[in-house]
C-alpha cells in the first residue's frame, strides 16, 4: 500500500508523507546521543541512499538565538555516536518537501525539517531525522530533484522536491516482545530499552534557514521560526478508494471515490466530517496517456454530491493500440490544507481505443441489402379463415392480395439431442410418483458421461406428496423453483480442480425452465478431458449448485461415471448376452429357386408331444402337414 498525506506549511512549501509498506530496508544505522540535551537521534549510515545521513543533519546549539550546527561527532564532544549493524528488513516511509518549479527559497538560503515522536511514556522525545538543505552549498545540489510530470496541488504546480527516507514510526513502535521493546531492535537501541509510543503521532518541525556563518571551517545556521505539523503513525482513511469503470449505458467512463467500498459511503463520511471540524473538497486530476505520449490534464473540483460519478469521455488522437487513463484524487481539508491522495489507472486495449478516436465515421447504409420479411399465418386464418377461392385451404402465406403463391420450404435447425434425463428430488431418500417415475434422492443417481458433447436434463422436485383430500389419493409433485436462486451450475470438483457447467438454453424441446425445476446442462467435449482427470482421482461426485451474493449452496449431488472408463467397459463386456447354437435353431438351406418352378417352405416348429413324429421336409410340388400340439415359440 502506498498512501500519501499532504500538509502545506507555507505557500511555497508542501510536505508529503508517504506510507509505503513495500519499502523494506535493512542497512547499518547509528544512534546519536546528545549528552547536553539528553536527546537520542536516529541516523542512517553514511553509505545509505536514504539521504538521512550524518552530513545532512543539524542539531540545536542555542535555543535562544535559534542557532543550529551541522552534526559532527568528531568536533562536538557532547555528541556520542553508537554504531549498529544491519537489522532485519523494516518499513521505511518517505518525506518529500515540494517546491514550485521556479522557486529558489526567496530571501532564505534553505530549509530544515526535524522529525520526532514520543517514547512509550509519552513524555520523552526521540528524533528520527534532522534533515537540512543549503541552497548555497554546491555539494548539496544533488538533493534537489525535479518532478516529472509536475505535481498539481491546490491549483499550483510543484516541480521540485527534496526527499528523505526514515524508518516507519509505526514499524519501530511495533518491535515489542512481551510488552517490552525487542532486544537489539532499532526500537530498543534508539530509546535505551523504553520503546516508542504506539499512540503518539509523528511530529515534523519545519524551518526556513535565514543565514549561515562559517568560523574556523565550522558552519552554523540561524533558522526562522518553526511551523509544526503532525502525521499519524498509520495512514488515515485506509477505507478511502478510487474507482474507474466503463459506463454500462454508453461509451464513456465513470470516475468516483469510495469509502468502505461505496460512493455513498464517501458522501456520508464527508458529511460526518463537518461535525468534527473538517471541510473536505475533492479534486480529480485526469490525464490520458497514449502509448508514450502524455495528454493534457483535466482537473475537476467537487464540493458537493460526492457520491455522483465524474463522467469522462477521452479523445485519443495518436494511438490505435493502447491508451491509459490516469486519475489522481485529492481529498483536501480546507481547514488545515492537509490532503489525502489516491491514484488509479485504466488501461484500454485496441477494441476500446477505437471507440474514442479523434474522428468518428458513420456507417453508410445507402446500398445495404434490405431483405423481404414475410409474416407466417395459419391456413385457417388466411383470407379471413375461408381458404382460397377454389375451395382449397390456404398455404399460410399471402402476398397481400389474397393469393397464396408462395411456397413454404421447411428448414431443419440442428440442435443437441437430449443424451440423458433424470428425475431427482432435493431430499435424502428416493420418492416414487403415482405414474411410476422415480425421483432419486441425494447421492442416489448415477449418470453416464460420454466422450462427446453431453446434454443432460434434470427435473428437480422439492417434494412429492400424496393428497388425502383427493378421491383417488393422487400424488402431487412440488417442483423446485430455482428462478430466484442466482447462478445455477453443474460442478465436477476435487481438491485441486473444479469444472463449472452453466445452465444451457438449448434449441428445441430440451429447454431449461428454472421456475418448474427443469435445468439443462451442456457438457462440451472440450471439458471431457478435465472431467476425466477428476474422475481418475477417485472422485466421481457431481453437484448442482446455486450461487447468490457470493454464497454457494448445494441443491443436489449425485454420482457419475465415464462411459469409456476401463471399469465400465469391462462391465459392459461381461454383461453382453451370448447365444449358443442348438439343433432346433440350426437354419435350413433353401434350394435354388431357379432349379424348380415351385418351392414350399415349411418353418420348423418344436413339438411338445414326445411321441409325435418329426416334421417332414416338403418336396417340390407337394404339401405336407403335421399334427399335434405346438408349444409357444
Amino acid at each position: 500500500m502506498n498512501v500519501s498525506k499532504y500538509s502545506k506549511v507555507d505557500q511555497n512549501i508542501l510536505l508529503e508523507y508517504i506510507y509505503d509498506d513495500s519499502n523494506l530496508i535493512s542497512e547499518p544505522y547509528n544512534i546519536i546521543v546528545n549528552i547536553k540535551d539528553g536527546v537520542n537521534s536516529f541516523i542512517s549510515a553514511s553509505s545509505s541512499a536514504t539521504n538521512n545521513i550524518e552530513s545532512n543533519q543539524l542539531f540545536l546549539i542555542d535555543p535562544v538565538s535559534n542557532n543550529y550546527g551541522i552534526m559532527n561527532t568528531s568536533y562536538y564532544s557532547f555528541l556520542q555516536q553508537q554504531n549498529y549493524s544491519a537489522s532485519t528488513p523494516i518499513q521505511y516511509d518517505t518525506i518529500k518537501i515540494h517546491l514550485p518549479i521556479n522557486y529558489t527559497f526567496g530571501q532564505y538560503i534553505g530549509c530544515y525539517a526535524k522529525v520526532y515522536t514520543y517514547g512509550y511514556d509519552n513524555k520523552t522525545l526521540f528524533e528520527i531525522s534532522n534533515f537540512y538543505f543549503d541552497l548555497t552549498n554546491v555539494s548539496k545540489s544533488y538533493l534537489l530533484n525535479y518532478t516529472a510530470p509536475p505535481l498539481l496541488f491546490q491549483e499550483k504546480l510543484w516541480g521540485k522536491y527534496l526527499q528523505i527516507n526514515i524508518p516507519s514510526v509505526n514499524a519501530l513502535s511495533s518491535q515489542r516482545t512481551n510488552n517490552v521493546a525487542t532486544l537489539n531492535s532499532i526500537n530498543s537501541n534508539l530509546t535505551n530499552g523504553m520503546g516508542l509510543s504506539i499512540t503518539s503521532p509523528v511530529f515534523i518541525d519545519f524551518h526556513f534557514i535565514n543565514t549561515s556563518q562559517t568560523i574556523n571551517n565550522v558552519t552554523t545556521y540561524l533558522l526562522a521560526p518553526t511551523v509544526t505539523t503532525t502525521i499519524p503513525q498509520t495512514p488515515d482513511y485506509q477505507q478511502l478508494g478510487l474507482n474507474i469503470q466503463h459506463a454500462t449505458d454508453g461509451d464513456y467512463f465513470q470516475i468516483y471515490g469510495t469509502y468502505n467500498g461505496s460512493a455513498a459511503g464517501l458522501d456520508l463520511f464527508i458529511q460526518n466530517a463537518l461535525t468534527n471540524g473538517s471541510n473536505y473538497t475533492i479534486q480529480y486530476n485526469i490525464t490520458m496517456f497514449e502509448q508514450n505520449i502524455q495528454g493534457q490534464t483535466t482537473t475537476i473540483v467537487v464540493s458537493q454530491n460526492f457520491d455522483q460519478p465524474i463522467e469522462y469521455r477521452p479523445i485519443i488522437k495518436y494511438s490505435t493500440t493502447t491508451a491509459i487513463i490516469d486519475v489522481e484524487m485529492n481529498l483536501i481539508d480546507s481547514v488545515n490544507n492537509s490532503s489525502i491522495t489516491r491514484e488509479a489507472s485504466y488501461g484500454m486495449l485496441q477494441d476500446e481505443v477505437a471507440k474514442y478516436s479523434l474522428n468518428l465515421s458513420k456507417i453508410n447504409l445507402k446500398n445495404a441489402n434490405k431483405p423481404i420479411i414475410y409474416n407466417t399465418r395459419s391456413s385457417g386464418l388466411l383470407n379471413g379463415g375461408m381458404g382460397n377461392a377454389n375451395g382449397s385451404s390456404g398455404s399460410g402465406l399471402s402476398n397481400g392480395s389474397g393469393a397464396s403463391n408462395i411456397t413454404i420450404q421447411s428448414v431443419n435447425i440442428p440442435y443437441p439431442v437430449l443424451a440423458d434425463k433424470a428425475h431427482i428430488i432435493a431430499k435424502s431418500t428416493n420418492v416414487i410418483n403415482q405414474d411410476g417415475t422415480v425421483f432419486y434422492g441425494l447421492g442416489q443417481i448415477m449418470i453416464n458421461i460420454f466422450p462427446f458433447d453431453n446434454v443432460i436434463q434434470f427435473i428437480i422436485a422439492q417434494n412429492v406428496v400424496k393428497s388425502s383430500l383427493s378421491l383417488n389419493n393422487a400424488t402431487s409433485i412440488e417442483y423446485l423453483d430455482m428462478s430466484s436462486m442466482g447462478d445455477i451450475e453443474m460442478e465436477f470438483t476435487n481438491s485441486t480442480n473444479t469444472i463449472s457447467i452453466p445452465i444451457y438454453q438449448s434449441i428445441g424441446l430440451t429447454q431449461s425452465n428454472l421456475a418448474i425445476g427443469q435445468a439443462v446442462f451442456l457438457i462440451p467435449q472440450t471439458q471431457i478431458t478435465n472431467i476425466r482427470n477428476i474422475y481418475n482421482t477417485g472422485n466421481n461426485v457431481f453437484y448442482i449448485t446455486s450461487t447468490s451474493n457470493n454464497t454457494t449452496t448445494v441443491i443436489y449431488t449425485g454420482l457419475y461415471q465415464m462411459y469409456d472408463s476401463i471399469t465400465n467397459i469391462n462391465d459392459l463386456n461381461s454383461n453382453v448376452p451370448t447365444v449358443t447354437p442348438s439343433a432346433n435353431t440350426t437354419p435350413s438351406i433353401i434350394d435354388d429357386p431357379t432349379a424348380t418352378l415351385q418351392t414350399a417352405i415349411v418353418t420348423r416348429k418344436l413339438v411338445s408331444d414326445a411321441n409325435q413324429a418329426p416334421p417332414i421336409q416338403a418336396k417340390p410340388g407337394s404339401q405336407y402337414y403335421t399334427s399335434g400340439t405346438v408349444s409357444n415359440g
